[in-house]
């Protein structure tokens, strides 16, 4: 049975620089698709290869929009699919920088008091928590937006493709 490599820098790098592309892209086109709402800006004919497209609906183009948001949704967790099953990606340094933070100004647990590990262990596991958090709520902001509060929008776009 086969092992996986542990991951290179170099992938590593690259895969965050196209999770980074990815994920402004899918928040340039969700911010434009909220403008796009609440300006009511109201698109009845749309022209595109020669051909003239009258739409019943203006909100249409706001559900589709946020179809290719979801998309975009689709190809980052692909992406982070891929690179997890192709990679081992130890979190040894995530946790080091976390203990690094919580350590203060020292640098070293060397003379320090068992109770004082353990309390920069707990902080250092709060800070990782924490950012691990906020991470989230960036990564998932935009779906529960239009998940929750854009559906009507979002079913239109989807029975115009479909």
């Amino acid at each position: 049975m086969g092992v996986r490599p542990p991951s290179s820098e170099r992938m590593a790098e690259y895969a965050n620089e196209r999770l980074d592309r990815l994920l402004g892209r899918l928040y340039t086109l969700w911010v434009v698709a909220i403008i796009f709402g609440a300006l009511n800006l109201r698109l009845e004919k749309v022209q595109a290869g020669g051909f003239e497209f009258t739409l019943k609906d203006p909100d249409v183009v706001q559900g589709v929009l946020f179809l290719v948001c979801l998309l975009h949704y689709v190809a980052i967790v692909a992406l982070m699919i891929m690179f997890a099953s192709q990679y081992r990606f130890p979190n040894r340094h995530i946790s080091r920088r976390a203990i690094f933070a919580a350590l203060g100004t020292r640098t070293t647990l060397l003379n320090r008091s068992r109770a004082q590990i353990i309390a920069v262990k707990k902080i250092a596991k709060a800070v990782y928590a924490a950012a691990a958090l906020f991470m989230f709520v960036v990564l998932f902001l935009p779906l529960v937006h239009i998940l929750v509060f854009q559906r009507e929008q979002l079913l239109k776009g989807l029975f115009l493709v479909f």
